[in-house]
């Protein structure tokens, strides 16, 4: 197959592009001079895998109550890459994202949304991330506010159903913010 695209003539124009400086052809038009070079080859000579299997791809695992950073950003373009190419050779994947925590971050995240009476429902990502740090600073200048976390966090651990609801409405809140990202990068993750 190779050999038989670098006979074309746009192929070979389009290759040698990066050599010459000058822009690479687009994606769309990469796939018309792959079909007209006889690539109708829907798989493009990528064989099939021997023996399908099921593998579990971990995505970026992100924070809840914060902005995605790079780090996320790449471990989600990686693990959507990676999904891609083994759901095409025949595999089955199973997408996995891991968001919320049971840890000292989630207690002191819900103890600052029980200060500030619970509702989440005007919180935009912005806020989320502001959120954190409040919380954050909180727990580090007050003592009394860091064992209330630490109480919390054993509440949570422990299945309370009120503190279960305001951990619940956290990860809603920013599992919203996660798909809007993860929407502008054409990554599915179902």
């Amino acid at each position: 197959l190779p050999r038989r695209l670098a006979r074309q003539p746009r192929l070979a124009h389009a290759a040698g592009a990066q050599q010459r400086d000058e822009p690479l052809p687009a994606a769309d038009e990469l796939v018309e001079i792959c079909q007209l070079g006889g690539a109708a080859d829907q798989r493009l000579g990528v064989a099939a895998a021997d023996r399908a299997r099921t593998v579990v791809v971990d995505y970026s695992a992100p924070n809840v109550a914060k902005e995605m950073h790079a780090g996320h950003l790449r471990t989600t373009v990686i693990g959507d890459a990676l999904v891609r190419m083994l759901e095409f050779v025949g595999h089955t994947v199973v997408r996995e994202n891991h968001i919320g925590d049971w840890g000292r971050p989630f207690g002191m995240l819900i103890e600052h949304l029980v200060d500030l009476g619970g509702d989440t429902s005007a919180l935009t990502v912005k806020d989320l991330d502001t959120f954190y740090k409040e919380a954050r600073t909180k727990f580090d200048g007050d003592p009394t506010f860091a064992e209330r976390s630490r109480l919390r966090v054993v509440s949570l651990q422990g299945g309370d159903e009120a503190t279960l609801a305001l951990w619940r409405r956290l990860v809603d809140e920013s599992t919203r913010y996660f798909a809007r990202v993860y929407d502008r990068l054409g990554v599915k993750l179902e």
